[in-house]
């Protein structure tokens, strides 16, 4: 028996080449949506961070937490956002005494790329925990042309 070998079932040159296109084309479009959406949750997890950091320093000012000001009044919580380790971003906080002395700084950096627009420090003061100097802060982290903001309210409320 001999098979007509001559038409037998298969795929074009073209229709394999337009397949192929449409499928690399959806791969790029979802690569770009999952930098899109990978760069936004990076940039919110920084920020969160920075929130709950923030209410780490002005609990234990509320708190009148002594560490090195064990005996002496104690100030405050100093938070300083001129924090630069090359490429790497970030702020810091400290406990301050009255006297002038203080703790040694805890640092604290931003995901790689994420950078703030706050050049400044503040305390946050023992026992009401309000900011000094006065005054709302909005700090602004940007990642990509992307931004979220976080609030210091005169009152040291952080949102």
């Amino acid at each position: 028996m001999i098979l007509n070998t001559k038409y037998q079932p298969a795929f074009t040159l073209i229709e394999l080449l337009v397949t192929t296109s449409i499928i690399m084309l959806i791969a790029g479009f979802g690569l770009a949506s999952w930098q899109t959406f990978n760069q936004q949750q990076t940039l919110d997890a920084a920020a969160q961070d920075l929130k709950n950091n923030l209410r780490l320093a002005r609990s234990w000012a509320m708190v009148v937490k002594k560490v090195a000001c064990a005996g002496k009044i104690a100030a405050g919580y100093e938070v300083d956002f001129n924090v630069d380790n090359g490429d790497v971003k970030g702020y810091r906080f400290r406990e301050k005494c009255a006297d002038g002395s203080s703790s040694a700084w805890q640092n604290f950096f931003y995901p790689a790329g994420v950078a703030d627009n706050y050049d400044g420090s503040f305390i946050f003061a023992p026992l009401t925990g309000t900011k000094d100097p006065p005054g709302d802060i909005e700090i602004i982290l940007s990642l990509s042309g992307r931004e979220k903001k976080v609030f210091i309210k005169a009152n040291g409320a952080i949102e």
